[in-house]
């Protein structure tokens, strides 16, 4: 039985193209790692991911959300725009 991706729907929506995703990289937040003399293991731990995954958010390989996004600026004393 062959099945037609495009009849499949999620939750009952239909799906629209995927938006492009772009890495943006985080050049502040590693300024502002290696400033504080921090490793990739202690911000990953303030944010509960492994050291790979926090990495992913320096080189904007992975979106940084909002919520993360918070906790570094109030961590380091920045406003949000200040990781970028």
């Amino acid at each position: 039985m062959t099945v037609d991706p495009d009849s499949i729907r999620s939750r009952g929506r239909p799906r629209g193209p995927a938006k492009p995703f772009v890495p943006i990289p985080l050049r502040g937040l590693r300024a502002l790692r290696i400033e504080a003399s921090l490793t990739l293991e202690n911000v990953g731990a303030l944010l509960d991911v492994n050291r790979a995954h926090y990495r992913k958010f320096e080189t904007g390989a992975v979106r940084l959300d909002i919520n993360r996004a918070k906790i570094l600026a109030d961590y380091f004393g920045v406003p949000i725009e200040g990781l970028l």
